[in-house]
């Protein structure tokens, strides 16, 4: 295969399908996979204990998705593809103040949002309805303009983005965005384990993602639900 056409490929999803029709198709394709069994439950439970340490020396936040080789998600691991639950886990943590656990996250979405096994991760849009049943106010924005709006509203955000605007074989990625005094700030975005990039705009901050190559393709506004909402 040539590397224009290789290249023209790879651009082909990027460039020609929506982000809405693109996540829709994603949540068509992700089914129920089944609650793992209470051994592994009891496995799974072990191994986030070992993380905790880490946690709470990165202010409740996971950052370091790559070493969870130990956790799995269907017939891969957390490491591979569980950027989608660490966003999810992230929040909660930052919204409410407590550390939620990681196995029953990846319990939940096995019973809703899991994709092809976890191959694919997890349909976002999964995410949207696991934190509307969760008790709080989330809301999705596709498109550029919308997300801008929405960033300047919402006191949390979960981002999901092409790794490479060109590429779709570059793969995707979904970050939990914490926002405290103005300045966004990404977590579990940097290979190396560590906070950012830091922007103080989203438009900033998008382009310090994945080496300046990232591109939307969904951001949640998250907001604590008020009583009689």
């Amino acid at each position: 295969m040539s590397g224009g056409f290789r290249a023209r490929l790879g651009g082909l999803i990027p460039h020609h399908v929506g982000n809405e029709t693109l996540l829709r198709l994603w949540d068509a394709a992700s089914k129920r996979a089944g609650r793992p069994a209470a051994g592994e439950m009891r496995a799974m439970r072990a191994a986030f204990r070992t993380h905790l340490d880490r946690i709470g020396r990165d202010g409740g936040f996971i950052e370091d998705q790559k070493n969870y080789t130990d956790m799995h998600y269907g017939r891969v691991s957390m490491a591979y593809a569980g950027c989608e639950i660490i966003a999810v886990f992230n929040a909660l943590s930052h919204l409410t103040g407590r550390l939620p656990r990681l196995d029953r996250l990846i319990a939940a979405f096995l019973k809703s949002g899991v994709s092809f096994n976890g191959r694919f991760g997890t349909s976002p849009l999964a995410i949207v309805r696991f934190l509307r049943r969760a008790g709080f106010n989330a809301e999705p924005a596709f498109s550029r303009a919308s997300m801008e709006e929405l960033s300047r509203r919402a006191g949390a955000l979960i981002l999901t983005y092409y790794n490479d605007g060109d590429d779709i074989g570059a793969m995707v990625h979904t970050v939990f965005i914490s926002r405290e005094n103005d300045l966004f700030t990404a977590h579990n975005a940097r290979p190396e384990g560590v906070p950012g990039p830091r922007a103080g705009t989203f438009s900033e901050l998008l382009a310090g993602l994945a080496g300046g190559k990232a591109r939307e393709i969904l951001l949640i506004g998250i907001e604590k639900r008020h009583e009689g909402e």
